[in-house]
């Protein structure tokens, strides 16, 4: 999705409805009610015909994150789209600020524009924060990403965890730069009481496994590095690669399940059509408006 913005010219509007307010002196008055008008609808357009595409429905966040900018006489600019990151508006988006003036966001989360804005145009995700702290840490590659595993019970219905639990994976697996619930809780073992109770209720671990090699290939190598055979192995890739994050489950804690899964890329395709959504709305309502107010001006006139 890029960036909706309407303006005055962006619609073909009735040239004698233009020339006329012009002559009456409310060209600017006419044009900002309508574009108000039109902007609403567009916004309308795109709650009634985009939010049912999303899968699960759009959560209250995703609502609140469609916001929209109304025409001013002295400023004939109209915009509508998610909103971005605070006060910032998204060059997915059509403008910054809500029905109140006052942009809407949410303290940690991802904001709306980011997601729906790839949803609209397809391309890369964009990390977050627990996958940018993961990569810090070197659990994942620098252009890794993680997805949760559907099947876990704690998935809600838009195939989301909840935000705790990534904030109880981290700390266990020591992928938090700051402390968690359970990153202190001792590794050997340690208390006998609450701290070891805590780790074990909550033990997550990343799953890793080594690639096997021929003695062909091991020979071969080792020799290319003087002898070593370690070194050999290392280059040969039987050092230890990640490959999910797991946690214990069953009796006694002996099996595991995957929790969550590494992944180098993440790109989607194009679902929601906003922009053609919210420009067909507007070119629809705008002329309407434009015309009605023209009329509205000059019966004004009429019986001054």
């Amino acid at each position: 999705m890029t960036t909706i913005r309407f303006a005055t010219n962006s619609v073909d509007t009735d040239k004698l409805a233009v020339a006329t307010s012009r002559l009456l002196g409310q060209y600017e008055w006419i044009a900002a009610r309508a574009m108000t008008r039109g902007v609403q609808g567009a916004k309308q357009a795109i709650e009634q015909q985009i939010f049912p595409m999303i899968e699960g429905g759009p959560t209250r966040w995703t609502r609140r994150g469609l916001i929209a900018r109304y025409a001013k006489r002295n400023d004939l600019r109209a915009a509508v789209g998610f909103n971005y990151d605070q006060d910032k508006f998204s060059k997915d988006v059509i403008d910054k600020l809500s029905d109140s003036g006052m942009p809407t966001f949410k303290g940690g989360g991802v904001p709306s524009g980011r997601y729906m804005g790839i949803g609209a145009r397809g391309g890369n995700r964009v990390p977050k924060s627990f996958e940018r702290q993961l990569r810090a840490s070197g659990i994942i590659p620098a252009n890794g990403f993680v997805i949760p595993n559907k099947n876990l019970e704690e998935i809600d219905t838009h195939g989301n965890l909840p935000g705790e639990m990534y904030t109880q994976i981290g700390s266990r697996i020591m992928g938090l730069s700051t402390p968690g619930s359970t990153q202190n809780a001792p590794r050997g073992p340690g208390s006998r009481n609450r701290t070891a109770r805590k780790r074990k209720e909550s033990d997550y671990f990343v799953f890793s496994s080594k690639r096997k090699f021929s003695s062909k290939e091991l020979a071969q190598a080792t020799r290319e590095v003087g002898g070593d055979s370690r070194l050999a192995r290392f280059i040969l890739g039987g050092q230890r690669q990640a490959k999910f994050i797991a946690r214990r489950v069953g009796r006694e804690k002996r099996g595991f399940e995957p929790v969550l899964w590494f992944k180098n890329n993440i790109s989607y395709p194009k679902r929601f059509p906003i922009q053609p959504v919210a420009w067909k709305e507007f070119e629809r309502i705008f002329p309407v408006m434009f015309r009605r107010g023209v009329q509205t001006s000059l019966m004004k006139r009429r019986f001054d």
